[in-house]
C-alpha cells in the first residue's frame, strides 16, 4: 500500500510517461503534493507489479524531482495553474498560463510558436500535455514540446514588413522553434492530432484540403500512410477513444469513417450524410460508438457508429448561423460558432 505522509495534503492530477521499456498505466493519478521520490517509487512499482522494484527517477518539465511536489512548485513559482494552447491567424501558436490560485484568475502568455507562413487552423496536445501539434493553411504540421526556453529560438529580424511588425511582440515571451516539421500535405491542413492508445504511441493523424488523411511517425517526421478520398476536402478530424476509428468532416456534406483495424485501408469504410457542411466532430470519452457533429446549418447531431443511416437525434443550436466547434466531456457538450457558445447535456450510451 502507498501512503501519504499527510492525509490532509492537497493533491494534483498527474499522468506518468516514460521512454523506458516499461508500460506505465495511462490513467491520471491524484498525487498528494507532499509526496517525494520514495512515495512515487512505491506507486509506480506497485502499478507495474514487478518481481523486483525498479529505481526510477521522476522529472517535471525536464527537471529531476529532489524534493516534494509542493516544494518544487513553490521553488518554481507554480500554483494552481493550467496551460492553454491557442492557435491564431497571426501565424503563431501561444501557450498561456492561467493561474487559479487567487480569487481573480490571471493569464499570461509564456511562449510563442514560430514556423508557419499562413494562418493556423488548429492546435492539439498529447495526453501528457508535453507536446503540441499545430496545423496550418501553409500545408505544414509543426511539433513542439511545452518546455519554456531561456532564450529566443527564432530570429525575426528579416526584411519582410510583416515579420518586422511581429518583431514588436514583448521580448519576455520566448519564441520557440519546432522540434519537428511534418511535410506531406499539398494543400491547407485543417487539423492534426496525436493518436490515442498504446499501439499507436508516437503517431499522429492529419487531414486537409488535399482530400487526404495522413498518418505520421512523429519522432522521425515521416508520413507513413496516406488515405486518398478524391474530391472530399476535409475540415476536421477526430478519433474514438479506443483508437480504432478515425472520422473526418468534409465539404461534400459527409463525415467519413475510417476503421484503422483494416490493415489495407485505402478509403473510407462508411459515411454519415449531412444536409449542410459538417464543420466539426467530437467523440464520447465514455463510449466508443457515439459521436457529435456540428454543421453550417446551425444544428448539432448525435450519431451512433453502429448504425449511421441517420442521426440518433439532432438539436437546433442557432438559426442561420454556423456551428464551428464541438467538444464532449462526460455528459456535457460544448458548442461554439457564429452564435456564441452553448452547453448541452447528453446522456451517454448504455
Amino acid at each position: 500500500m502507498v501512503t501519504s505522509s499527510s492525509s490532509e495534503a492537497p493533491s494534483h492530477p498527474v499522468i506518468f510517461t516514460t521512454q523506458t521499456p516499461y508500460v506505465l498505466p495511462s490513467q491520471k493519478f491524484r498525487i498528494p503534493l507532499d509526496w517525494k521520490r520514495y512515495q512515487l517509487l512505491q506507486l509506480i512499482n506497485n502499478a507495474l507489479d514487478l518481481p523486483k522494484p525498479v529505481p526510477f527517477d521522476f522529472l517535471v518539465h525536464g527537471e529531476i524531482i529532489r524534493t516534494s511536489l509542493l516544494e518544487w512548485r513553490a521553488e518554481k513559482g507554480v500554483g494552481e495553474s493550467r496551460i492553454l494552447a491557442s492557435s491564431s491567424h497571426d501565424l503563431t501558436g501561444r501557450p498561456t498560463r492561467i493561474s487559479l490560485s487567487s480569487e481573480i484568475p490571471t493569464a499570461s502568455t509564456v511562449a510563442s510558436l514560430h514556423l508557419h507562413t499562413s494562418p493556423l487552423s488548429s492546435i492539439s496536445t498529447d495526453v501528457s500535455g508535453s507536446h503540441l501539434l499545430p496545423s496550418s493553411w501553409d500545408g505544414l504540421v509543426g511539433v513542439w514540446d511545452t518546455s519554456i526556453p531561456d532564450y529566443h529560438q527564432v530570429n525575426l529580424e528579416r526584411d519582410d514588413d510583416r515579420k518586422k511588425r511581429r518583431k514588436t511582440a514583448p521580448t519576455n515571451i520566448k519564441r520557440k522553434a519546432p522540434i519537428a516539421v511534418l511535410k506531406s500535405h499539398t494543400a491547407r491542413v485543417s487539423k492534426a492530432l496525436f493518436a490515442a492508445g498504446e499501439l499507436a504511441k508516437g503517431k499522429a493523424y492529419s487531414c486537409g484540403f488535399d482530400s487526404t488523411v495522413r498518418t505520421w511517425d512523429v519522432e522521425s517526421g515521416v508520413c507513413i500512410n496516406t488515405i486518398n478520398v478524391p474530391e472530399r476536402p476535409m475540415l476536421d478530424i477526430a478519433e474514438t477513444p479506443d483508437g480504432n476509428v478515425l472520422l473526418t468532416a468534409s465539404t461534400d456534406r459527409t463525415v467519413s469513417i475510417f476503421d484503422l483495424r483494416i490493415s489495407s485501408l485505402s478509403s473510407s469504410t462508411g459515411v454519415m450524410m449531412h444536409p449542410a457542411t459538417p464543420s466539426c466532430i467530437a467523440t464520447s470519452e465514455n463510449g466508443k460508438h457515439q459521436v457529435v457533429t456540428g454543421s453550417y446549418d446551425g444544428v448539432a447531431r448525435l450519431w451512433d457508429l453502429r448504425s449511421t443511416k441517420g442521426a440518433v437525434t439532432s438539436f437546433k443550436v442557432w438559426d442561420r448561423m454556423k456551428v464551428l466547434a464541438v467538444d464532449w466531456v462526460g455528459d456535457v457538450v460544448g458548442i461554439g460558432g457564429e452564435g456564441g457558445m452553448e452547453v448541452w447535456r447528453i446522456a451517454g450510451e448504455s
